[in-house]
């Protein structure tokens, strides 16, 4: 008997049978579901969020594998987040195999409108030169003194993450950081508790 080795021969873990992303304005919610034709070793998906780019990746939750599977396998995850002032929302699949390699799937992309009065806080003014910036909550009964994370991202692509335990200094430590940043277009991502906001910010020089 002869044994014909092949080292560089791999098993795919999974072939994709669809992945699609789909907004569900009732719930307000992105509704990603996929199916494999087959899995190798899959241990799980890891689903993956960027908002308003596709260079900000973040993981929001994993659905469990099947591990082995010669028939169609469904999955569904439901995003119930979304960003208040809405946006174009990217998603991608993590695959995870049990030995610990990853593939990702290709990107889909749902648009969500902003919500009408829904906004808990204020940045002013905008346009800004950095100096004076004030960030304020106009609804308290949004905020319960929970940690505020306050993401700043640019135009790139790239962020710097900011926490706060008391929220009257917001202002002036982004304030802060704007006087030393080029002229622009940001993002602030304001998150607390289960709550996320986001915010367009031009820096003028």
């Amino acid at each position: 008997m002869v044994y014909i080795r092949y080292p560089n021969f791999r098993i795919l873990p999974i072939d994709y049978l669809y992945f699609n992303a789909i907004y569900n304005a009732t719930e307000r919610s992105g509704d990603l579901i996929w199916a494999t034709v087959k899995e190798w070793q899959n241990d799980r998906f890891e689903i993956q969020r960027s908002i308003n780019t596709v260079k900000d990746w973040m993981k929001i939750g994993e659905v469990q594998g099947a591990g082995y599977a010669d028939e169609p396998t469904d999955y569904n995850f439901q995003d119930t987040k979304l960003p208040l002032a809405g946006g174009t929302i990217y998603y991608r699949l993590k695959q995870v195999d049990f030995d610990g390699d990853s593939t990702f799937s290709v990107t889909r992309a749902i648009r969500i409108e902003p919500l009408a009065d829904m906004t808990h806080w204020r940045v002013y003014p905008n346009p800004t030169t950095g100096y004076p910036f004030e960030i304020e909550l106009i609804n308290p009964e949004a905020y319960k003194d929970e940690v505020v994370t306050l993401r700043i991202i640019t135009a790139t692509g790239h962020f710097e993450t900011f926490t706060f335990d008391h929220i009257k200094s917001m202002g002036i430590r982004i304030s802060d950081w704007f006087l030393t940043q080029a002229a622009g277009i940001y993002t602030l991502e304001i998150s607390w508790g289960d709550r996320l906001e986001y915010h367009k910010v031009i820096l003028k020089r």
